[in-house]
């Protein structure tokens, strides 16, 4: 008995002492940080790639009070550091102590900025009730200040969140307002926020069996498309993938409607694209959830089925 006592005491020494060497390290590794990287750019930057590290760098901008990282510009940093973890509870909880924040609350733009940040946070949680409250809030501000982007991207959580109480209706609705309130842009992150707002429009069309609607908004998707390619500023491969994910439930819907040519001549312009290869290379980008298509030929009077697993747009939320 005395041995075994004199083991747990042995061991329970060992462990605090790695815990403090840890301790010490974790310190002296934070004092070598220069204070050059510790910017809101910097950090920025790094969430996606490395969010423990960002995470690491705003504690020490928040204890060396760093200029330029004010505690609200930490606390909107941690909220998005939090939510690229999927942690969205924490997420919440930063969002709601910067808008606490007198600079925050007095300061229309960051209010707005953080309110939408708060509903598209509560969206995630499935608790649409508060957040379709907080969403609207932030739309009065948005259009106050003439923000249509922001006015556009609001509409559309506030639709996918009565589409996810099941009032598809209300959410359709507030979809298409979505879309008409940046129609007439020229600019290509306007239409690439619009290109995925279609997106989730079809999606919940296609969930409510309104299937000729949901193909009507995916000839509207391909001319948003193609406007946006003729623009300079989509990085790499992003047109290739977003007529990737037109194309797939496009096809789907052609065959859905009994429309076995057109849904072959949708597959064709899918294979067309790199999108699967782009796709491939991007693990990070959620391909968990699929769009499974069956894609029949008719040649010579048979029928010839194939079956392709595509992405779908949605899995990017």
């Amino acid at each position: 008995m005395q041995t075994i006592e004199r083991y747990a005491i042995i061991s329970l020494f060992l462990l605090l002492i790695a815990t403090a060497l840890k301790a010490e390290n974790i310190q002296s590794n934070a004092e070598a940080i220069p204070d050059s990287i510790l910017t809101e750019k910097y950090i920025t930057r790094l969430h996606l790639t490395d969010p423990d590290r960002a995470l690491l760098l705003l504690n020490e901008a928040e204890r060396r009070r760093t200029p330029g990282l004010e505690p609200f510009r930490i606390d909107l940093l941690r909220s998005m550091v939090y939510g690229s973890k999927s942690m969205y509870i924490l997420r919440e909880r930063y969002i709601r102590r910067a808008l606490a924040n007198d600079s925050v609350q007095l300061v229309p733009k960051r209010k707005l900025r953080a309110l939408s940040q708060l509903a598209m946070t509560l969206e995630q949680r499935n608790m649409y009730e508060e957040g379709i409250r907080t969403a609207n809030e932030a739309l009065l501000l948005a259009r106050q200040l003439k923000q249509s982007a922001s006015e556009s991207e609001l509409l559309s959580i506030i639709g996918r969140m009565y589409a996810g109480m099941h009032r598809p209706n209300e959410g359709i609705s507030y979809m298409k307002q979505a879309i008409a309130r940046l129609q007439k842009t020229e600019n290509v992150r306007e239409l690439a926020q619009i290109s995925t707002t279609y997106g989730d429009l079809m999606s919940i069309l296609i969930d409510n069996n309104h299937l000729q609607e949901a193909i009507e908004a995916g000839l509207e998707r391909a001319e948003i498309i193609r406007r946006m390619s003729l623009l300079q500023g989509p990085p790499p491969g992003y047109i290739d993938q977003q007529y990737g994910y037109l194309y797939s439930k496009m096809a789907y819907l052609f065959l859905q409607v009994r429309q076995p040519q057109k849904a072959a001549e949708a597959y064709r312009n899918y294979s067309a694209t790199n999108a699967l290869l782009i796709l491939a290379t991007k693990p990070d980008e959620k391909l968990s959830a699929v769009l499974t298509i069956q894609y029949v030929i008719f040649k010579g009077g048979q029928s010839i089925g194939l079956l392709e697993t595509l992405p779908d747009d949605t899995a990017q939320k």
